[in-house]
């Protein structure tokens, strides 16, 4: 993101498989743009562990946040079914963004207590919540991401943008190295011209 609250790509690569090996061998070379100094503060993703496991190796030292947008998508995805009634997950959805919205640790203590509590009967929510989210609290609850200079982007959409606007110049999902890049070259020259 830029001083001007816009944003641009800096590169793209072809993956063979989406795996730590070719994801740390991506984000090797695009370390190469930056000096250590200027390399990005915070970087914002959904839960690819393997992607996860690759910034944590080569970023180091930026903050990497989890998209909250991804984070509530695949909680309706996983969750919503095991609530009998709409009043019952609403509250369930309330409770939930309290907890994500704490802004101490010992908030989010408190009101992961509460939620817990709230829905004991339901422990393959909790579960699920503790288990595939809430071990990674640090990196989307705002008692711990409050502390990143991340400008209110918790959420990986001006990137799914982005994606958008490339894919109408690219128009299918499969193509030799010399139409993609010729196509990327015109979606680059539309951006800067527009």
């Amino acid at each position: 993101m830029t001083s001007l609250n816009s944003h641009f790509s800096v590169g793209f690569c072809f993956l063979k498989e989406e795996k730590q090996s070719g994801y740390t061998w991506a984000l090797s070379k695009l370390a190469t743009i930056w000096t250590p100094e200027t390399r990005p503060g915070v970087i914002v993703t959904d839960r690819e562990l393997a992607l996860m496991a690759a910034i944590d190796k080569v970023f180091s030292s930026s903050s990497h946040l989890l998209c909250i947008w991804h984070i509530n998508k695949n909680i309706l995805a996983k969750c919503k079914r095991q609530f009998e009634t709409s009043e019952e997950w609403t509250v369930f959805l309330q409770q939930w963004c309290i907890l994500v919205a704490a802004n101490t640790e010992l908030e989010y203590e408190k009101q992961w207590k509460e939620l817990s509590d709230s829905f004991k009967t339901k422990p393959k929510v909790l579960e699920y919540l503790a288990n595939t989210w809430l071990i990674y609290k640090e990196r989307f609850v705002n008692a711990w991401t409050s502390k990143y200079r991340h400008f209110g982007n918790k959420a990986t959409s001006r990137v799914e943008g982005a994606h958008a606007y490339i894919k109408k110049f690219l128009q299918v999902s499969t193509g030799d190295l010399l139409s993609v890049l010729s196509k990327l070259t015109v979606a680059l020259v539309h951006q800067v011209r527009t």
